[in-house]
């Protein structure tokens, strides 16, 4: 008699137990290194700008803008090739530049993010400096090569993981109260 009362209870918890504690844990890719770093401070401004993820993103619609002092530079559009998503990039006069990404990670869920660098030298001053160096010998001493800086772990939030986390609870809280709701009315039709 007992087991007949208690069968439904039972039910709701051996389905909420499946369908909320055997979830797949759902994490988004996050951006784990960029060329140029971000932050860095580059003499010459690059030819390309390398966005690496933690798996390779999804070939639906990826982008990423090119910006200085908040107005839009134009580039040509981003291509995938494993991880990376890779910004061509025009020449670039000296300053600060941001870029302002926009992929689908694996998962399915689009993440967006920023990341920046700055060009000390543009490409007006480093066509003058070619010429000056052609016109004087430079000794061995003061050519130096600089070495990039191993890619840097960039950080970005993503609400929908909160989202997610909430989902998750309210849907354990409709299953208990449905659980108490069944035994209460099994108790009172004793």
């Amino acid at each position: 008699m007992l087991r007949r009362n208690f069968s439904p209870l039972f039910l709701i918890l051996a389905l909420a137990g499946f369908f909320l504690g055997t979830a797949p844990v759902q994490a988004h890719d996050v951006l784990i290194g960029s060329t140029p770093e971000d932050g860095a401070e580059l003499d010459q401004a690059p030819a390309e700008a390398v966005l690496t993820f933690s798996a390779a993103p999804l070939d639906v619609s990826p982008q990423a803008v090119l910006q200085k002092d908040g107005e839009t530079i134009e580039t040509e559009p981003v291509t995938l090739s494993g991880n990376d998503v890779i910004l061509p990039l025009p020449e670039l006069e000296a300053g600060s530049y941001t870029i302002i990404y926009s992929v689908v990670s694996s998962d399915g869920h689009r993440i967006d993010g920023t990341t920046s660098f700055s060009v000390t030298i543009g490409a007006q001053t480093a066509e003058e400096t070619t010429t000056e160096a052609a016109t004087t010998e430079a000794s061995p001493s003061e050519a130096e090569t600089t070495a990039p800086a191993p890619a840097e772990t960039v950080e970005t939030s993503d609400s929908e993981d909160s989202a997610v986390g909430w989902i998750r609870w309210a849907g354990i809280i409709i299953v208990v109260l449905g659980g108490f709701v069944i035994v209460s009315r099994m108790l009172r039709n004793r």
